[in-house]
């Protein structure tokens, strides 16, 4: 199943901070698992020149004479009609749905005149739906039609758990199985942590936080990962990209059991997403990825001589292993740090169980950097300076990828 998607982004306010929702039309139907193609965010920063050219001459004045007064840089709508033309393009393709062009998020809203309602400024934009429809449907004709789209793995639909526990009460787990979307994917599952951050009350909707994606591969391979995102209620929301950067072979983990209550795999971003509540008790979620294969190769250290003496030095300096498990002593280690990450077997091992956290993205902002050497995720803070590890660890970890 192909279709092309619009979004929308909404920015509020939930106890006192700004977070992201989406809202819209096009939906992935319950149960679903599918590739396609659109997501026109996705698309490069410069986009399409030939939708580009289209939309010059067919929307963007539309937008800059009967739009700009609430949606120019300076709000306070959307700033979809500024005057730079790629800025303008870009933003203004989220609304779009060229498959259902009279049923898209911009003809409905855009032709619905909401402009008359805007508090202080209400005024007569005079545009309607058959006028941004024609405008629309030109725009694609002359050009936008041969715009190259990016592809997208989806996962089935789950409806977000209604008893979520409060943000001061921890999260609770949410899980996947991904051979819905292929049989290569037989024994892999993805999982995401998920608490309501937010309570609805009269004046703000609720919101969600989720966390620490995780994919687990039980099966007989392991899984190539990129470009994760969030689908709240089957709409993309390209704002809330923490995850986005996420680009990550993850070998398979004998021995795993999707069951057992800590997962001994690499947690892939240690970013957090915040989502408004849209449609309350009805709320479901979908993952996307931008690459989802079957890995070829597992995660093997190439560079061991310069991982023992520029980072396992530093980990039994820092007594890593008295939590970890293992090292020369054999340390017994304490829960849940040996669970989570058990630093126990031989060199080799684990110098690839390491890398398995460092194999994405800047070396930087990896999540071996940012547990070990931050204290992300709640991790205790036991380098007096990163100087300690940094630039020796990320060096070890570009050497790799060379």
């Amino acid at each position: 199943m192909i279709r092309r998607f619009f979004n929308r982004a909404h920015l509020a306010a939930a106890s006192g901070l700004l977070v992201l929702s989406a809202n819209g039309f096009a939906q992935v139907a319950p149960g679903a698992s599918v590739l396609f193609n659109n997501l026109a965010i996705e698309r490069p920063e410069a986009g399409c020149t030939t939708g580009l050219a289209g939309f010059r001459e067919h929307v963007h004045p539309i937008l800059r004479a009967n739009c700009s007064r609430c949606h120019d840089s300076q709000g306070p709508g959307a700033p979809h009609s500024v005057a730079d033309l790629t800025e303008s393009y870009k933003r203004t393709l989220v609304y779009q749905n060229f498959n259902n062009v009279p049923g898209s998020f911009f003809v409905k809203k855009g032709g619905n005149m909401h402009c008359l309602t805007v508090p202080d400024i209400g005024f007569n934009c005079e545009t309607d739906e058959a006028m941004l429809a024609t405008a629309v449907n030109a725009w694609w004709n002359a050009g936008e039609k041969t715009c190259a789209p990016a592809g997208r793995f989806f996962t089935a639909v789950q409806q977000i758990p209604v008893d979520l526990p409060s943000r001061a009460a921890g999260f609770t787990k949410m899980r996947w199985h991904l051979r819905s979307i292929g049989s290569q994917f037989d024994g892999v599952w993805f999982e995401i942590e998920v608490q309501r951050f937010a309570e609805r009350t009269e004046d703000h909707p609720g919101a969600y936080l989720f966390r620490r994606p995780r994919l687990i591969a039980t099966g007989r391979t392991g899984v190539r990962v990129s470009s994760i995102r969030l689908l709240l209620n089957g709409l993309n929301t390209p704002q809330a990209s923490s995850f986005v950067p996420v680009n990550a072979t993850v070998s398979r983990a004998a021995g795993e059991n999707p069951q057992d209550p800590v997962w001994k795999t690499p947690v892939l971003s240690t970013k957090s997403i915040i989502l408004i509540e849209d449609k309350g008790a009805a709320d479901t979620i979908a993952i996307a990825f931008g690459d989802l294969a079957a890995a070829t190769t597992a995660v093997s250290c190439k560079k061991l001589p310069q991982w023992q003496s520029d980072v396992l030095s530093v980990a039994e300096a820092r007594s890593c292993f008295s939590c970890h498990a293992g090292g020369s002593s054999e340390e017994p280690g304490i829960s849940p740090a040996r669970d989570r990450f058990p630093m126990t077997g031989t060199a080799d091992e684990l110098c690839q169980r390491m890398l398995s956290y460092a194999v994405q993205g800047n070396p930087t902002d990896t999540p071996l950097i940012e547990i070990a050497v931050k204290g992300a995720l709640s991790h205790p803070v036991v380098f007096t300076s990163p100087g300690e590890a940094l630039p020796a660890w990320t060096n070890w970890i570009r050497s790799e990828r060379e």
